[in-house]
């Protein structure tokens, strides 16, 4: 009597891509349920179970095997030592059915995953999509999980998607095919550009400290790469690197320069379509570690043979040029698992994917064209940011000079406090002129300009046509914050480019940032901060003469009085379809995602919270900490 056919699908995945479960999960519900399939994950785990066999009777009771897939997936102890060698051979011995579907970045190639076909493409894994596409990318998903137990349950199981091994090399030879590790010294053919690997590579991934040697083989020794289709390039973050870099730690200048030069030669070349003509996608990352080894993986596919993966991983030693440091060679067919490649593959992907990478779309080609103009600037801008906590730009700190009519004092009720010398008045004097004027929706009486050269900041009241000036100095130094209010759309239907975070006190924020050491005019802010969230490179003389602003006495998260300045920029076309098509550069460790908000609204709602805001509420703003004043402007001045 046949065995009645399971109806379950089993779900393999790393409790930190839990996101990607719940998400698939809501997707695959109603079709789960039209088709009368269940869907388990350890999820279904009660407190007091023994998790091994719990796991042991899904899967028995299990005819499809869904894997999400990740450098978390790989790196998970339970999941290489248990549940994949159990679906496998399940695979084998009773055709259990295998999907994988890309959650996030990996070296899936050097692993037992590449004997199957993806449901959705691995060059675009759901955490590098945006939001707007991920509901189809889960929908499709879905759709192959019921399709293929459909298949399986009616005993019609042909699995398109599995790529078998040759049968007959599998019984002359039982064990996995592998090739010997070899360990050399950099071939200088490959700074003359004769490499011939990286020639027949179909897609090369690259960790490097400056990209000179590969940037030389290409402007030098006429290097050309006609079979290159997708190339990622991961370079050590230039702050860290001013510290770390083995050799060339102590000439920052020429350490820059090496930098900034590599990585121009090496993306223009390769965006040159006499050089690279077959180029589909160009990636780069910033990797915000310490530099321990500069590696390239390359996959070389020929027609009619199975893809070959080949790794070189050069370590990197304290004084040692990496020309001179030994390096290791491992190939592999991507048919076959070899542990050692393996195992390296790791090692690299948990520096290009698991260590909060900021990433750069570079080129496309397809339905979705895009390649990145001015590559000179964009490196330019690359080379002061990290992410890395402790290699953060220094916020400058200002001077701050409050000039204010004495009329207008006079009619506010301040008393000002002569003297002959040394006049000052606090930060709260400051907040309350501030709060007078905002109460009294005249806040554009109050000014500010910033002297960079001498980290000066002038705070200018006055309703006057003469004004009578009192000055004083403000006791304290100030931070200065510089914001971006991006709009996009008709007049009647503007709205406000915010980043929703979920987070008190305010939902909403606003790109933007602190002025800091580097940046020589409220210009250089906006164009950095706006790169560093959004990845774009805007000219900060697009933003205009019209700002407001804000004063904060004392700022809970700084700790010192902050002063914040709000420009607006109107985004253009090619801008807006930028920020429509690619995730921000931290997507994949953002806590936040771009949300346009109706400018409409997003007035009501502050109109609202003005009425009935009272002294003892946080702050007088509502969703996001953006002024109403500044909202007002953009929809006076765009009507």
């Amino acid at each position: 009597m046949p065995t009645p056919a399971r109806k379950q699908v089993f779900v393999c995945y790393s409790h930190l891509d839990e996101r990607w479960l719940i998400q698939l999960q809501r997707m695959m519900g109603p079709l789960a349920k039209d088709h009368d399939v269940s869907i388990w994950s350890d999820k279904e785990i009660q407190s007091g179970d023994k998790w091994k066999v719990k796991i042991e009777e899904a899967l028995s009771k299990s005819q499809v095997a869904l894997l999400l897939v990740s450098t978390n997936f790989f790196s998970s102890k339970f999941i290489a030592e248990v549940e994949l060698p159990t679906i496998l051979d399940k695979r084998m011995s009773e055709g259990m059915v295998v999907l994988w579907v890309p959650v996030g970045e990996s070296t899936w190639e050097a692993t037992e995953i590449s004997h199957y076909e993806a449901v959705l493409n691995p060059a675009e894994p759901l955490e590098s999509q945006i939001s707007r596409k991920r509901p189809a990318a889960l929908k499709q998903v879905a759709e192959s999980v019921v399709k293929a137990f459909l298949r399986a349950g009616k005993g019609t199981l042909s699995e398109p998607q599995v790529f078998e091994p040759n049968q007959e090399s599998e019984k002359k030879n039982n064990t996995t095919p592998t090739l010997p590790v070899r360990v050399n010294y950099r071939n200088l053919s490959e700074t003359e550009g004769e490499d011939n690997l990286l020639a027949q590579a179909t897609e090369a991934r690259f960790v490097g400290l400056t990209f000179k040697t590969l940037g030389l083989a290409f402007t030098n020794g006429g290097l050309s790469l006609p079979e290159l289709r997708h190339v990622e390039l991961a370079v050590y973050a230039l702050p860290i690197l001013h510290e770390w870099h083995p050799t060339l730690r102590h000439s920052n200048e020429l350490l820059k320069n090496e930098w900034k030069k590599g990585l121009t030669d090496t993306l223009m070349s390769l965006l040159n379509p006499n050089l690279c003509p077959n180029i589909e996608k160009i990636d780069l990352r910033i990797v915000n570690r310490v530099p321990t080894f500069s590696s390239s993986m390359l996959t070389i596919q020929s027609y009619g043979e199975p893809a070959m993966i080949h790794i070189r991983y050069t370590p990197v030693l304290e004084g040692e040029e990496l020309a001179t440091t030994p390096t290791i060679t491992l190939s592999s067919p991507q048919i076959a698992f070899d542990p050692v490649l393996s195992a390296f593959a790791r090692i690299v992907d948990n520096m290009r994917v698991r260590c909060k990478p900021l990433t750069f779309p570079i080129f496309r080609r397809g339905s979705s064209s895009y390649q990145r103009s001015d590559i000179p600037t964009f490196v330019r801008r690359l080379s002061s940011i990290t992410n890395h906590p402790g290699y953060d730009l220094r916020d400058t700190q200002f001077v701050v000079q409050l000039r204010i009519d004495e009329g207008f004092a006079s009619v506010a009720g301040f008393k000002l406090k002569q003297k002959s010398r040394d006049l000052e008045v606090s930060p709260e004097f400051v907040q309350d002129c501030f709060d007078w004027l905002r109460d009294r929706n005249r806040s554009d009486s109050f000014r500010i300009a910033l002297d960079f050269e001498n980290h000066l900041a002038v705070i200018e009241i006055s309703e006057s046509a003469n004004p009578q000036f009192f000055e004083a100095r403000v006791t304290g130094r100030h931070k200065v914050g510089v914001f971006a209010l991006l709009t996009k759309g008709s007049v009647d239907e503007r709205s406000v480019i915010l980043k929703h975070k979920g987070k008190l006190p305010w939902p909403f924020d606003v790109p933007g940032g602190k002025v800091a050491n580097i940046d020589r005019t409220l210009e250089d802010t906006l164009s950095r901060e706006i790169f560093e969230e959004l990845g774009m490179l805007i000219d900060g003389e697009s933003f205009g003469d019209h700002k407001a602003f804000k004063y904060d006495k004392h700022s809970n998260k700084e700790g010192v009085p902050v002063i914040a300045i709000y420009c607006h920029h109107d985004l253009t076309e090619s801008e807006m379809n930028y920020l429509d098509e690619f995730p921000p550069p931290d997507a994949e460790a953002a806590t936040w995602s771009l949300a346009p908000y109706s400018l409409v609204d997003l007035i009501k709602v502050k109109m609202d919270r003005r009425d009935h805001w009272k002294k003892d509420l946080e702050d007088a703003e509502a969703e996001c900490h953006a002024p109403l004043e500044a909202l007002l402007d953009i929809q006076r001045r765009s009507t």
